[in-house]
Parts: structure tokens; C-alpha cells; sequence
């Protein structure tokens, strides 16, 4: 998405997952689906691992703990997919451009 996929980005960490991460109050003190539904976005799988890691020791974290790994190996993912979209020529800068067709230009005369 480019340039536009850091806006999207941004705007459904900040006004979508923020709001239903339950890091304020518990996922149960928020409406049926949402609390459930936050613990699968970074916001809220860190602060339920956090809450946990520090009032209940004993309390199993493997979900916030896969949660946030998924988030980093996507994000990684998509960034290395990125980069060779770019660096293999997929979309050329102008001064490749401009070479090419100096050289092209030189061999025709």
C-alpha cells in the first residue's frame, strides 16, 4: 500500500485497537465480542501480558506472548516483501530511467 498503508496503519492502532485492548479495565468489563476480540491486536495482547506477568505470576501467557510474535513476524514480512518490491525494479526511480535512456540513445547513434 506504500505510504498509505502507515496512515491505515496507524489509525487502526490508535482508534480501533487502542479503544478494545481492555488495558485500562479487564476484557470482561467491555461489550460481548470486543474484549475478546482486542486481545488479538498488539495493544491489548501486551497489556494482558504485562497484567499478568505482574499480578499473577502463575497465570499461563503463551496466548500474549504467540499474539505478539504473529504481529512481529507480520510486520518483518511484509517489510522484507516490501524492500524486493521495491529494490528488484518493480517500480524504477528516475534517474535509472534517465540512464537507460541515455544509453539507449548513445547506441542508436
Amino acid at each position: 500500500m506504500g505510504r498509505a498503508g502507515i496512515a491505515v496503519g496507524a489509525v487502526v492502532m490508535l482508534l480501533f485497537a487502542n479503544p478494545i485492548s481492555a488495558a485500562a479495565v479487564p476484557k470482561e468489563f467491555l461489550v460481548a465480542p470486543w474484549g475478546e476480540v482486542g486481545q488479538w491486536f498488539p495493544p491489548g495482547a501486551a497489556a494482558t501480558l504485562i497484567r499478568e506477568l505482574s499480578y499473577f505470576p502463575s497465570a499461563d501467557t503463551a496466548f500474549p506472548w504467540l499474539v505478539l510474535a504473529a504481529w512481529a513476524a507480520g510486520g518483518i514480512l511484509l517489510s522484507v516483501v516490501g524492500h524486493f518490491r521495491t529494490a528488484g525494479g518493480a517500480e524504477p526511480d528516475a534517474e535509472a530511467s534517465v540512464a537507460e535512456s541515455d544509453a539507449e540513445a548513445s547506441v542508436a547513434v
